[in-house]
């Protein structure tokens, strides 16, 4: 089993497959989640680059994320 970790390595941007430009990964400590991501859905929709990107990166749309985070909605425990 691979962790987020693994995956992102030492990496903090990556280059965006469609336009080639350099984005910036997600940045917890200086940046709101709720700025780069759309907390309302089960899987990790994103409203920027930024967390286009690190939602692609980190695999946060695997099936098994998914269904954890529709568990976590249906007893409460999801953020929002």
């Amino acid at each position: 089993m691979h962790s987020m970790q693994s995956w992102k390595g030492s990496d903090i941007g990556t280059v965006d497959p469609r336009g080639r430009a350099l984005v910036s990964f997600f940045h917890p400590r200086r940046q709101r989640w709720d700025d780069h991501f759309l907390p309302q859905a089960p899987s990790s929709s994103h409203s920027h680059p930024e967390g286009k990107e690190t939602a692609r990166l980190l695999k946060l749309n695997l099936d098994k994320r998914v269904a954890k985070r529709l568990l976590l909605m249906a007893v409460g425990r999801y953020p929002r």
